[in-house]
């Protein structure tokens, strides 16, 4: 058996907007709008992101949830991958059970370059 959470949430407005769309959109579409600037760009926006108390206040609520559940943590759409490395900075290092110190941590993203920054962070 094997279990895996999903960290899925924006709290950017125009991520729902941007969302609502994707069903029209073909795989390559997608690719070809997230350009290096576009995903330099999304990546420096989310460096701001991350300091807000309404981004860190979700990811803390699930880290409280999640805490014993063994098991992957996926991150879907996860851009450049800023969540998945405050969850390794943050949750891993002050982990209190076996489950959050072993947890595979696993971003996911239709756009190859935004997951060339993930893979930077």
């Amino acid at each position: 058996k094997v279990t895996v959470s999903v960290l899925y949430w924006s709290s950017h407005p125009t991520h729902v907007t941007a969302m609502a769309a994707l069903p029209s959109q073909t795989r390559e579409d997608i690719e070809k709008s997230y350009g290096e600037k576009t995903a330099t760009f999304y990546d420096e926006m989310m460096e701001g992101e991350m300091a807000k108390e309404t981004t860190l206040a979700p990811l803390r609520r699930l880290a409280d949830q999640i805490r014993d559940v063994p098991g992957a943590l996926l991150d879907v759409s996860c851009g450049g991958g800023h969540m998945l490395r405050w969850w390794a900075d943050t949750v891993k290092k002050s982990a209190t059970s076996d489950a959050e110190r072993d947890r595979a941590l696993v971003g996911r993203d239709i756009a190859p370059q935004m997951l060339d920054c993930a893979r930077k962070r």
